[in-house]
């Protein structure tokens, strides 16, 4: 991805927007980052309940940084999301889709009618000289999805792609370590990513609901104030102890984090016999929480690092703030790296829809000037002879009695003669061109498409495509219902599906069109 796109993360409490590029020496240039406040009850765990209350508020905000971007990438925060790693043979990339949602409820026991899949690959494996994948299945419920996409309407934004945190975040830490066995943990406001990965590809990946905020609300009901201001002291004062055993109540909060970690430690351990888990390295969103990295170490027994500033990212000249605070960003900037794509089915109607209407209009009105200009070299052929005839004549009546007037007179009404001649002789069916293009957009079915169009003394032949062949079945009775209508045939109907698995039909359509009635003639029948 090499232009600027806005990155947006919404949660249920605030919203996230940065202006970003990624460029193809992998680095992340940010030009603008915000974070506002999520509108009250506008969002519950990824579920926009109110999408115009929320377009308002990123509207503003857009208006306030000077923001012009109109590509978007969203990436979706929700527990509603649902991950499975699966190995799927080895076949064309394009086919990966169709494969995956017609095993999807081997996968997830869910209505597949009502979620919208994606994947990413995670590495290609050979076992016993057969070649697999291993991919991340995600799915996200249809709702969900069209959501988003009916905010970026009504921000008149263009959707790029509809990334999810967790493949964001883990497309941003891949740039963060090396080929070693390494644990990852990526703290957000609401939720806690605990990842492995070995030479840089992801071996195991858990989501646990304790982020800052678990600890926010332990110090709100500890101290008996507000969440806000449990927020400010968690940003300005050390909290933590430096272990559980204290039987301190507010790092208590955190035990569940730490226990999550352990287990997801030993689960990979003990798949993993041979593989050691060497370094351990852990990012904030936000203010990082003072000793957490120490409680943590202490506690699963491997030493943390903290990351404050992110590798590959730079921060532009125009932005106004560092480096370190660009961790509070992690999801906007890792989701222009890599996205996965969740597209709801009525994103690629709308797409379809446009692309058909705009081919079926050039078509028409590259048609329409074929005949115009058909139609007017004769006639202005014709209009020029009869200037040069009625001059010619004119002449003769001057000069009456000048043998070599009336030759030329002569020769000139010759001329005029078989100027005229050709004319008729030109005239055809195909004059009547305009009528039968009314006919089509009058009565040929929306959703055939027209690819290409050819007449030639009212003989037609149209390559068309569409998604029914209902619908071509009722078109080829309109034509043969036209009393100048005749021959009509369509030889075979081709069938192809594309990679989100819409079909769709190819077939030549011909006919013959003689002279359309007048609307006298109409009137009379």
């Amino acid at each position: 991805m090499a232009s600027t796109v806005l990155a947006i993360t919404v949660g249920n409490d605030t919203t996230k927007i940065s202006e970003v590029m990624y460029s193809s020496h992998r680095i992340v240039r940010v030009s603008y980052s915000n974070t506002i406040p999520t509108p009250k009850d506008c969002v519950e765990d990824g579920q926009i309940r109110d999408p115009k209350e929320l377009a308002t508020a990123i509207r503003e905000e857009l208006r306030k940084g000077e923001i012009i971007t109109k590509d978007v990438i969203f990436a979706i925060q929700s527990n509603k999301i649902i991950s499975k790693e699966i190995v799927a043979p080895y076949m064309k990339e394009a086919r990966l889709m169709e494969y995956i949602v017609t095993n999807a409820t081997e996968y997830f026991p869910v209505n597949i009618d009502e979620y919208v899949f994606t994947y990413s690959i995670l590495e290609n494996i050979i076992d016993v000289s057969e070649k697999k994948y291993r991919l991340m299945v995600m799915a996200a419920p249809m709702g969900i999805v069209e959501r988003y996409y009916d905010v970026a309407d009504m921000l008149e934004l263009r959707v790029l792609d509809l990334d999810y945190v967790g493949n964001s975040t883990l497309q941003l830490m891949r740039l963060q370590i090396d080929d070693s066995p390494t644990l990852s943990i990526q703290m957000g406001d609401e939720a806690t990513i605990i990842s492995i990965f070995n030479k840089n590809v992801l071996q195991l990946m858990r989501s646990v609901p304790y982020g800052r905020s678990t600890v926010a609300n332990a110090i709100a009901e500890k101290r008996d104030i507000s969440y806000e201001e449990a927020l400010t002291v968690l940003d300005n004062e050390r909290v933590l102890k430096e272990s559980f055993s204290d039987g301190d109540y507010i790092t208590g909060s955190l035990k569940y984090l730490a226990n999550n970690i352990s287990r997801v430690i030993d689960y990979y351990s003990t798949k993993n016999p041979d593989v050691t888990i060497q370094k351990a390295v852990m990012v904030t969103e936000g203010k990082s929480i003072r000793a957490l990295e120490t409680l943590l170490s202490y506690e699963i027994g491997l030493k943390i690092k903290k990351i404050d500033e992110l590798n590959q990212v730079i921060a532009d000249d125009r932005l106004n703030m560092s480096l370190s605070e660009l961790t509070g960003y992690l999801s906007n900037i890792g989701c222009v790296i890599q996205p996965v794509n969740f597209v709801p089915k009525s994103a690629l109607i709308k797409a379809k829809k446009t692309n058909d209407n705009k081919y079926l209009r050039l078509i028409i009105m590259g048609a329409v000037f074929v005949a115009a200009v058909i139609v007017l070299i004769p006639l202005v052929a014709n209009i020029s002879k009869r200037t040069e005839n009625n001059g010619l004549k004119s002449n003769i009546k001057k000069i009456e009695g000048i043998k070599t007037v009336v030759n030329d007179y002569y020769l000139s009404k010759d001329k005029f003669t078989d100027i005229s001649t050709f004319y008729a002789l030109a005239s055809n069916a195909d004059d009547d061109l305009h009528k039968f293009i009314e006919f089509l957009e009058e009565d040929m079915p929306s959703d055939i498409g027209l690819t290409s169009f050819s007449v030639s003394g009212g003989a037609v032949t149209m390559n068309c495509t569409g998604s029914s062949k209902e619908t071509l079945a009722q078109f080829l009775v309109t034509l043969k219902k036209q009393s100048n209508i005749s021959s009509v045939n369509c030889a075979s109907v081709s069938e192809a599906t594309d990679d989100n698995d819409a079909i769709t039909d190819s077939y030549t359509i011909t006919c013959v069109f003689s002279q359309f009635p007048t609307q006298t003639e109409e009137g009379d029948e």
